[in-house]
């Protein structure tokens, strides 16, 4: 087990433990599997892919709502359905299968589609001229770190340095979640463990979440299966970030540890900002770290221990 004293000496602040508000749904409706959660306003949106739809709860956990019409090609019909970006009045979904990202209304209604001519690995964030910034490759195999893409697919520029073409490097490197907070573009990188900061195309600076007590933990432990490695065996040994998002201008990034999870927080400058942990896992071996949004109310962590959830923390910091 990591313990917080070796994460408080490497300069992290002093842990703090994570209080469970209440669980979502708390209703008898049922989610079959976290692919995203997004938080806006009064109401949680919860990207499924098992059931291809889109839930939207109350903040208490009741079901108001199911977007989509379920599998399929047609308006309003996901296949593999990905991330979600609520924004406004808008909700942008990746139909990850049907090529394609879908706009709805956030009440439910079917609005248009944006054609999908790239791979978007990661998160991904609708402006507000029509624009989607994301971390996108096309099958090919030429990447840049985040793209922007118009509404008819094709991508309008390239931005940041990283440049492969090992097309399994380019997947790797591709993961990571993006969001606008405030006129800038926050990536956060999956499998290196960086933050990059972006104000329109132009990188303002980068810093790194910080993993060398992890690293060093599997260093020195012989049972490395215990640190639940990566799904991606590729990088066997690397514990890695399984969920981020940006709540004002911090940056919270969830690493899945052997039987707890521990996010730790930073300023947009890249100053340690919060150690939290919990450690009320039910089933540590069934655990899957799915997604996770921030606001001023709460943390809303999507994961799998006994049964897709998503957990509602109270503020540490609010």
């Amino acid at each position: 087990m990591l313990l917080g004293s070796a994460y408080e000496a490497a300069g992290q602040p002093q842990e703090q433990p994570l209080e469970v508000r209440h669980t979502i749904p708390s209703d008898d409706s049922f989610i079959g599997q976290v692919r995203d959660v997004k938080v806006s306003d009064d109401a949680v949106f919860v990207a499924d892919y098992q059931r291809n739809e889109v839930l939207v709860y109350t903040r208490d956990g009741t079901l108001l709502r199911q977007i989509g019409e379920g599998e399929g090609e047609g308006p309003g019909e996901f296949r593999y359905i990905g991330h979600i970006d609520v924004s406004g009045d808008s909700m942008l979904v990746s139909n990850n299968g049907n090529r394609r990202f879908d706009l709805f209304h956030r009440e439910g209604q079917f609005i248009e589609t944006y054609a999908q001519k790239y791979v978007y690995a990661s998160d991904f964030t609708l402006t507000e001229d029509g624009s989607i910034y994301g971390s996108a490759f096309k099958r090919s195999g030429s990447n840049r770190l985040i793209s922007r893409m118009g509404r008819d697919g094709e991508l309008r520029e390239r931005f940041g340095d990283m440049y492969f073409e090992d097309e399994e490097i380019i997947f790797l490197a591709s993961n990571g979640w993006i969001h606008e907070e405030h006129g800038q573009f926050v990536y956060v990188s999956e499998h290196y463990e960086t933050v990059r900061v972006f104000e329109d195309t132009t990188e303002t600076h980068r810093f790194d979440i910080y993993n060398e007590v992890l690293d060093d933990a599997l260093a020195n432990n012989k049972d490395l299966s215990q640190f639940r490695p990566a799904v991606d065996q590729r990088f066997p040994f690397q514990p890695y970030i399984r969920a981020a998002a940006v709540h004002d201008d911090i940056v919270y990034a969830a690493f899945q540890e052997p039987e707890q999870i521990r996010i730790l927080a930073y300023t947009i400058d890249g100053e340690p900002y919060g150690n939290y942990v919990y450690d009320g896992i039910q089933r540590p071996d069934d655990l899957v770290v799915r997604a996770m949004d921030v606001d001023d109310e709460g943390i809303y962590l999507g994961l799998e221990d006994d049964i897709p959830k998503v957990l509602v923390f109270a503020h540490p910091d609010k």
